[in-house]
């Protein structure tokens, strides 16, 4: 029996699609930009996804971030969990200076 949590290694061979997202998310010709990742249970979608994070951190350029919607699937409002994670991950990046904090502190208090 196989285990069922992600990995940052790549144990199933899909480096060549890790490659490809960070190619995409890299590219700024194609902003705005949205990438699906499609699959059965258990064949690597969360693995490919965590795979991604770790190469797009090794970059000072690009914020990314984890959020676990199955975490939230029976709360009323998902939407808010989200923008509040996304805005949490905005705020602990150290280039944001004092002008964006403020602006991310009066979103906060909308949300």
């Amino acid at each position: 029996m196989w285990n069922d949590n992600e990995t940052a290694l790549d144990l199933i061979n899909i480096s060549h699609y890790v490659s490809s997202v960070v190619e995409l998310v890299n590219d700024s010709t194609l902003l705005p930009l949205t990438v699906g990742v499609f699959g059965d249970w258990g064949n690597g979608k969360s693995s490919l996804l965590k795979m991604v994070k770790v190469e797009l951190d090794k970059q000072d350029k690009t914020l990314c971030l984890y959020f676990n919607g199955w975490l939230f699937e029976d709360y009323d409002d998902a939407k808010a969990a989200l923008i509040g994670t996304i805005l949490d991950e905005i705020e602990k990046n150290p280039t944001l200076g004092a002008k964006a904090k403020k602006m991310v502190k009066g979103l906060r208090e909308r949300v």
